[in-house]
């Protein structure tokens, strides 16, 4: 959006903030494309993400080669999580502004986190080609190519992405993971605490650090870091069940609370639908450390009727575990 462009979406903005407040009907005020358009931004920005993407829909209803509002509209189904609907919108606002670099990197975004990742590098590495120093888009595509499996890409991308912003505290941590998956637990460390040097109530860099801590078989610091995520995201149910894991399955006796890991996690399983095979296998495991192995059993097969081919045989293995009434224990590092 250009500053002329900008100015006049804010001096419209204002316009409508305060007539509204003055009780005029916004029938009277909202008419044309771009003043649906000037109310989605408006609306967004405050987070009613579902009533601006109702405006940007008006705005194209009424002109439909209004680019702006195509941008606008894939950007909200970005924040709001709808990838298909954002790369379908964003694809829609690059046919008119192919040299665009921010759709680009929007659209890398969304097929990333819709799980494309082979087309989120594509985006991203154009995005990069049109505007070479931009830090975030560097970012982006090392996290596509960790998603992918593709570890040294990965590690570079976010290295170059420091040094264009090294103050960028998510750089730290995705950097972080994607050492971890290399096994490099000390460089891992080394990024995950300067991540949250940088950002002291980072949920997921509190889960990715005590994964390392478990991993080297640090549990109480390990403990302690779950504790921090959930504690700065309640929904978080990735740590839920990464407490509740540890809970009921440390090789440490004092470390073990299987009321505990009952409670974490049903309350992982709660957030994630209870469809997610990994949380109810934690949760059988939970189940056997409190020494109620019929519930144990039950969780355990409905964790293998869900997991993917891959771990069916080691969840399988657990429930023979709990039916010869014994408790799963992780190896001691």
């Amino acid at each position: 959006m250009t500053l002329r462009s900008l100015t006049r979406v804010l001096s419209l903005s204002l316009v409508l903030i305060f007539l509204t407040a003055w009780g005029v009907p916004e029938t009277e005020l909202v008419r044309t494309p771009q003043e649906y358009l000037v109310r989605g931004i408006a609306r967004g920005a405050h987070g009613d993400l579902d009533r601006a993407i109702s405006d940007f829909t008006e705005a194209l209803r009424l002109d439909p080669k209004y680019a702006a509002a195509y941008t606008n509209r894939g950007s909200t189904y970005l924040q709001k999580g709808t990838y298909d609907q954002a790369i379908a919108d964003l694809t829609e606002a690059l046919r008119w502004n192919p040299k665009d670099p921010a759709l680009h990197q929007k659209r890398g975004w969304a097929y990333n986190n819709g799980d494309k990742y082979d087309q989120a590098i594509t985006d991203l590495t154009e995005s990069l080609r049109l505007n070479p120093a931009d830090a975030l888009t560097y970012r982006y595509r090392g996290v596509a190519y960790g998603q992918k499996g593709a570890l040294d890409e990965a590690v570079r991308d976010l290295t170059e992405a420091l040094r264009l912003n090294p103050e960028d505290a998510g750089a730290y941590r995705d950097r972080g993971v994607a050492y971890l998956r290399q096994g490099r637990s000390d460089k891992a460390m080394a990024d995950l605490c300067e991540a949250l040097r940088l950002d002291p109530v980072d949920a997921v860099a509190y889960r990715d650090r005590g994964a390392v801590y478990s991993g080297t078989g640090q549990y109480v610091e390990a403990l302690t870091d779950f504790a921090s995520a959930v504690r700065f995201d309640t929904r978080y149910a990735v740590a839920y069940n990464d407490l509740a894991w540890l809970r009921a399955t440390c090789p440490e006796a004092k470390l073990r609370d299987g009321q505990k890991a009952v409670a974490n996690a049903t309350w992982a399983c709660e957030l994630s639908g209870w469809r997610d095979a990994s949380m109810l296998d934690t949760l059988a495991a939970a189940y056997a450390e409190c020494g109620q192995f019929d519930q144990a059993v039950t969780w355990s097969k409905r964790a293998v009727e869900l997991a993917p081919e891959s771990r069916k045989a080691a969840f399988g293995s657990r429930g023979d575990l709990y039916r010869q009434r014994r408790p799963h224990r992780t190896s001691r590092r």
